[in-house]
C-alpha cells in the first residue's frame, strides 16, 4: 500500500507498517496529482484501490471568509480530489476493476451552520462520487463517498479561521461550537473505509461513519426536509427538541478498552427522553396521535414516548428489549430496525435485525405489551408490515420483509 503525505518530516509515519510505502505528495499540485497513479503503480505492479482522504476544514461565517480561503478550500478538497480520481481512472478501466473511496462528511447532508464553505466542497465530492458511479459501473470500477460524522481528528486542531468576523456571530458561535465538544473515534470510521473497499457491493454508493454521520440520513429521511431542517436549526441554536435527543445518538468517544470504539457505543446512551441515543432505525406515531414509538437503532429497544397536547415530547414511558444475537458480523446483540402501527393503533409489528425475529406488540396505557413472535434464522430481518384487514383479539396477520444483514 502506498501513502501520500504532505509534508517530509512524515515520511516516516507508517515506518513501523509492514507493506507500507509512505510517498509524499501535496494534494493541491494538481501535475503531482496526476501523474501519482503511475507512480503507485510502479511501486507495487498493481493498484486495487484509492481512497481520498486529503482535506481541511475551513470554518466561520461566509460574509467574513474570503473569496481566497474559499478557492483554497474547494482546491484542497475538490479539485485535488478529481485529479487523483483521474490518475487512476485509466489504471482501473484498463484492468476491469478498482475501487475509489472519496472521503466527503456528514456535513454535506446535514446543514450546519459557519461550515457552508466546507460543506459546499464535501457535498461537491459526493455529486462527484454520484457520477463517477454510473461513469465507471461498466468497467468494472466502484466508485463511493463516505461521509463521517464528528471524528476526534486533527482537522480540528488546523481549521482555517476567518478574520475580522463581525462581533454579532460571536454568541450564535459559541453556541454551536458548545455543541459539538464530544466526537467519536476515528477507528469508526477506518472499519467503514475497509469495508468499502472489500465489500464488493457494486450498487451502493453512500457509506456514513460514526452514531451521528449514520443517524443524519436516517433522521432526514424519516422527518422529511423541511421538519428535519426545522429540528436541526433549533438544535444548532442550543434549543434543541426532544423529538430530536430521541432520535440522534450521542459520539462514541475513543476508548482504550476493547475493540475501537465499543466500550462508548455500548455506554453513551443518556437521553432527556429515556431513549438510548444510539441512532433511530424507524418510529411510528399512533394515530391517534398520543404516544411516538421508536425503534432505537444500536441502542437496542423499543420506546414508547408519549406526546402532549402542544407536541412536545414526554419522557419513555416504557421500553422493550430483546435479547440474543444473529449469526452475521453486525449482529452482535439486538438491532431492533422497524416498528409499524395496524390501522386501529393498538398492535405493532417490529423487526429485530440483531436478532433475526420479528414480533407483535399491543400498546395499552402508554406500555408495550407482548403478543406474538416469529424467528426469521439467519436472513437479517430489516422490515415488518401488519396485514390491513381488520384486527381482532386474536394475533394479527404479520407479513416480513426481508434483506441480507450488511446489505
Amino acid at each position: 500500500m502506498d501513502a501520500g503525505v504532505r509534508k517530509e518530516s512524515d515520511l516516516g509515519a507508517h515506518a513501523e507498517l509492514d507493506n507500507v510505502r509512505t510517498l509524499l505528495l501535496d494534494v493541491d499540485d494538481e501535475d503531482a496529482d496526476l501523474g501519482f497513479g503511475d507512480l503507485a503503480l510502479s511501486q507495487f505492479g498493481r493498484l486495487d484501490a484509492l481512497i481520498n482522504n486529503a482535506g481541511y476544514f475551513q470554518g466561520d461565517p461566509l460574509e467574513a471568509t474570503t473569496m481566497d480561503q474559499a478557492h483554497r478550500q474547494f482546491q484542497t478538497n475538490v479539485f485535488g480530489l478529481i485529479a487523483l480520481n483521474k490518475t487512476v481512472i485509466p489504471i482501473f478501466r484498463k484492468q476491469r476493476s478498482g475501487v475509489i473511496v472519496n472521503v466527503s462528511s456528514i456535513s454535506a447532508d446535514a446543514g450546519f451552520p459557519y461550515t457552508s464553505v466546507y460543506q459546499a466542497s464535501k457535498a461537491a465530492v459526493a455529486s462527484l462520487s454520484e457520477g463517477l458511479h454510473a461513469e465507471l459501473a461498466e468497467f468494472g470500477v466502484q466508485v463511493k463517498a463516505l461521509h463521517p460524522g464528528s471524528h476526534e481528528t486533527k482537522i480540528f486542531s488546523k481549521v482555517d479561521r476567518a478574520e475580522n468576523v463581525p462581533q454579532e456571530y460571536t454568541a450564535s458561535w459559541n453556541a454551536f461550537a458548545s455543541l459539538n465538544l464530544v466526537r467519536s473515534d476515528p477507528a469508526l470510521t477506518a472499519e467503514v473505509m475497509f469495508r468499502m473497499v472489500t465489500d464488493g457491493d457494486t450498487k451502493k454508493v453512500h457509506y456514513y461513519s460514526g452514531p451521528d454521520g449514520e443517524a443524519i440520513p436516517r433522521v432526514k429521511q424519516l422527518l422529511g426536509q423541511d421538519w428535519y431542517l426545522e429540528e436541526l436549526i433549533a438544535r444548532n441554536r442550543g434549543k434543541a427538541t426532544a423529538l430530536w435527543n430521541a432520535l440522534m445518538p450521542t459520539p462514541a468517544k475513543a476508548t482504550n478498552q476493547g475493540p475501537p470504539g465499543r466500550q462508548d457505543r455500548e455506554t453513551a446512551c443518556g437521553s432527556p427522553n429515556g431513549v438510548r441515543r444510539r441512532g433511530c432505525a424507524h418510529l411510528a406515531v399512533a394515530p391517534d396521535g398520543q404516544h411516538v414509538v421508536v425503534a432505537s437503532h444500536y441502542g437496542g429497544e423499543y420506546a414508547v414516548l408519549p406526546v402532549h397536547e402542544d407536541g412536545r415530547l414526554g419522557p419513555a414511558s416504557h421500553t422493550v428489549r430483546n435479547t440474543g444475537s444473529g449469526p452475521h458480523a453486525r449482529q452482535e446483540s439486538n438491532h431492533p430496525h422497524a416498528v409499524v402501527f395496524d390501522p386501529r393503533g393498538r398492535f405493532l409489528a417490529t423487526a429485530d435485525l440483531g436478532v433475526d425475529k420479528v414480533q407483535v406488540l399491543w400498546l395499552a396505557d402508554g406500555r408495550l405489551e407482548h403478543v406474538s413472535e416469529a424467528p426469521v434464522p439467519g436472513i437479517g430481518v430489516r422490515g415488518a408490515n401488519l396485514h390491513p384487514r381488520p384486527l381482532r383479539l386474536s394475533p394479527p396477520a404479520l407479513h416480513r420483509r426481508n434483506r441480507p444483514a450488511g446489505r
